[in-house]
């Protein structure tokens, strides 16, 4: 027999028992919908921790710090380990400088690394002020971390006192003579469109900013003897679009930080005026300069972690929120094999159904089967065409279990989600139940496998049965 025929035999096999084939197939459906929804919830929770992470900030850097319980002794460290007791003595002082910018660029993976500086300034335009966070960083690094500009350009270090302004930034310019003043908030995430109006236009008009925190103001209370700072006028080459990360920032070159706050660190300390306090550590030493914290940017997930334990191997402390992810992921995977179980049985029950039917039909066959063998059918043709049937029912349930998962998918994410985002502010950004492809032909290719496993040993006692036998069977 051909392998159309078989085919043709087949189909027309299972349209005889209508009902039954009908009843078999839905099981199948049913059994292959409920694991299929089941892992779709674990998938859909894990892209939920996937964006929930990325909204943090970036998933391929990672921060380092100096460690907090880090002391030293003459010339020496002491590092303390995890548990509070003192760990092995160093000999050189452990530094977040300059050598150790380059030593994190040279590690396996990194794409690059720069320090990050941060004062406190006030800024001046007209009428109006703000207080702002100067960040300071490697202009040459600002593209290769992902930073964006909606509007002008990035840094480039080419000119003095270039800025790149975080989105929020404009918008925070008041009239201190407005006593009706309020504030607008508004959050990125919220879907909902930005009606805010900037009191300045931060690319066209003057900009000025100061450390002195009186600059600006009609009636300083200046001493007689106070030298009043130069303010600096700022040069705003561009604006970030909102990302929830940098949106309070406004980032300039670290070289040019680092000497304003050396600036603002001698006007403090000359008792003139009331400046702003850095909440970076980029104090200059005979060395040179100290950084507070850092940033390494790495090519993928696996050099992340691997990263991270090269830079705290070496004192510092290092954080990742790929370390958050893959404890998500874990959890997770957890999640989606419980439920990839609970979902399992149904199947199961399944395919006791298809191994069910043919038996039943072995049965009822019989003298079918002894027929087929009289008039030439092989043993090899008989046991395909009682598998190619289980193949077919678990195919026919597979197809329309994976539609009948989507439809229950939509359902799940057009309901639920209302529901989670009263619950959850911000929870419509993702699917509950997510259902890729893959997941749908994986579907289709275990049903099929479930009804050829099914029919396997069916098949096998029908082409055992006796030719004789089974003729004289009524």
């Amino acid at each position: 027999m051909s392998s159309v025929d078989v085919f043709g035999m087949a189909v027309r096999n299972l349209f005889k028992r209508k009902l039954r084939t009908f009843l078999t197939v839905l099981g199948v459906i049913i059994g292959t919908a409920a694991i299929v929804v089941m892992m779709s919830l674990g998938i859909g929770m894990n892209n939920t921790f996937m964006e929930s992470l990325q909204r943090q900030g970036d998933l391929m850097t990672v921060n380092v710090y100096m460690p907090y319980n880090y002391s030293s002794y003459g010339g020496g460290v002491m590092v303390m380990d995890s548990r509070g007791g003192s760990g092995a003595s160093r000999d050189d002082e452990l530094r977040l400088d300059d050598n150790a910018i380059e030593r994190f660029k040279h590690l396996p993976g990194a794409v690059t690394a720069t320090p990050f500086v941060d004062i406190g300034l006030k800024a001046v335009s007209g009428r109006y002020q703000t207080y702002f966070s100067i960040r300071g960083m490697d202009p040459d690094a600002m593209n290769l971390l992902g930073y964006t500009v909606s509007e002008g350009r990035l840094l480039t270090g080419e000119e003095r006192y270039e800025v790149v302004f975080g989105y929020n930034v404009p918008f925070d310019f008041y009239n201190p003579s407005d006593r009706n003043r309020t504030y607008e908030w508004w959050w990125w995430g919220s879907g909902e469109p930005d009606t805010r109006v900037a009191k300045v236009n931060v690319m066209e008009d003057k900009i000025q900013m100061s450390y002195d925190w009186q600059f600006g103001e009609r009636n300083p209370s200046y001493t007689a003897n106070t030298t009043r700072p130069k303010p600096y006028t700022v040069n705003v080459v561009g604006k970030m679009p909102p990302n929830g990360n940098n949106d309070y920032y406004v980032y300039m070159a670290i070289d040019e930080v680092l000497r304003i706050q050396e600036a603002q660190e001698k006007f403090q300390n000359s008792g003139s005026g009331t400046g702003g306090s850095g909440s970076g550590s980029g104090n200059r030493r005979n060395q040179g300069p100290q950084y507070s914290n850092a940033v390494v940017k790495f090519a993928d997930i696996r050099s992340v972690e691997q990263g991270i334990e090269d830079i705290r191997s070496l004192g510092y402390n290092a954080y990742g929120l790929a370390e958050s992810l893959r404890e998500m992921q874990n959890m997770t995977d957890s999640l989606q094999l419980l439920l990839g179980a609970i979902g399992a049985v149904s199947l199961f029950v399944a395919a006791i159904g298809i191994s069910n039917t043919m038996v039943m039909s072995i049965y009822e066959r019989t003298r079918e089967i002894g027929i087929m063998k009289v008039i030439g059918a092989s043993i090899k043709d008989i046991k395909r065409l009682f598998l190619l049937e289980a193949a077919l029912i678990g195919i026919f349930g597979g197809f329309f279990g994976a539609g009948l998962s989507l439809a229950v998918s939509k359902v799940i994410n057009t309901v639920g989600i209302p529901f989670f985002d009263r619950m959850v502010y911000g929870a419509n950004d993702s699917d509950i139940s997510a259902i890729p492809a893959w997941l749908c032909l994986f579907a289709l290719g275990f049903s099929a496998f479930i009804g050829l496993f099914s029919g396997y040993f069916p098949a096998r006692r029908a082409t055992k049965l006796s030719a004789l036998t089974a003729i004289r069977t009524e």
